[in-house]
C-alpha cells in the first residue's frame, strides 16, 4: 500500500497539475455514482487505466484513494 501511495505523489508531482486536477474531477464524477464494482472496473477501462487496482483495494476504493491522494490528503 505504500508503494500506491508513493506512485500516486509522484504523478501528482510529475504531471501537468491541470491534469491532474481534470482526473481527480473525474474520479470524484465516478465515485458520486451510485455503481457497483463492475461498474467501477469498466469506467476504470474507460479511463485508460490498465492496471487492475493494488492489494487490498476494490476499484471503487482504489478511485477514492487516488483522488485523495492527488489532492494530498
Amino acid at each position: 500500500m505504500r508503494r500506491h501511495a508513493a506512485a500516486v505523489a509522484d504523478y501528482a508531482a510529475t504531471t501537468d497539475p491541470q491534469l491532474v486536477a481534470r482526473l481527480v474531477g473525474e474520479l470524484h464524477e465516478l465515485i458520486a455514482l451510485p455503481m457497483d464494482e463492475g461498474d467501477y472496473a469498466l469506467a476504470a477501462a474507460e479511463l485508460g487505466m490498465e492496471v487492475n487496482p493494488p492489494e487490498p483495494f476494490s476499484y471503487g476504493a482504489w478511485f477514492q484513494s487516488v483522488a485523495a491522494g492527488l489532492v494530498g490528503g
